[in-house]
């Protein structure tokens, strides 16, 4: 490699893909992918914060049928750490029925700038030994409304019909 080619070469970008969950019970846990130190970024929200490390395999958001984006983040090892926290979220949620769901925030940082963002919430957790697999969606399961009987009254077009 000559000279001019060494200087010509572009510099290595970084990026560090990183998750975040909120609950009350809990309050914010976050961890960076495959470092062996933790991380300290400057999110655009919540300012200066510390990602702890782990491993884990992250599919990135993939879009369903119905316009919904969801994601799946397996964890390795530190699924154990993680399931004293869901044991603490499902023991805040049956003392206190109708409580806000728990928020999943995706972001990368590239060099540490925050260069992609997800504001999602977590469909399901999945625990298998010390494994934990998370499935966040931007569809809210609080929102969903249950169904309402047709009344001929709520739709005046049904009274032919009755």
């Amino acid at each position: 490699m000559t000279s001019r080619q060494f200087h010509a070469q572009q510099q290595k970008k970084i990026t560090y893909k990183t998750f975040e969950i909120y609950h009350p019970a809990i309050g914010s846990v976050r961890y960076v992918k495959g470092q062996y130190y933790s991380k300290t970024f400057t999110t655009s929200d919540s300012g200066e914060v510390t990602f702890l490390p782990a491993a884990m395999k992250i599919s990135l958001p993939d879009m369903s049928e119905y316009g919904n984006l969801s994601m799946k983040i397996d964890l390795g090892r530190v699924g154990s750490q993680l399931k004293e926290k869901l044991r603490l979220i499902d023991d805040y949620n049956i003392a206190t029925p109708n409580t806000d769901t728990t928020k999943f925030i995706y972001r990368e940082f590239v060099d540490g700038v925050e260069t992609i963002k997800f504001d999602m919430w977590v469909v399901s957790f999945a625990i298998e030994g010390d494994n934990v697999a998370i499935v966040a969606s931007d569809d809210n399961p609080s929102a969903i409304n249950v169904a309402r009987t047709y009344k001929a009254e709520s739709f005046p077009g049904l009274k032919v019909l009755s």
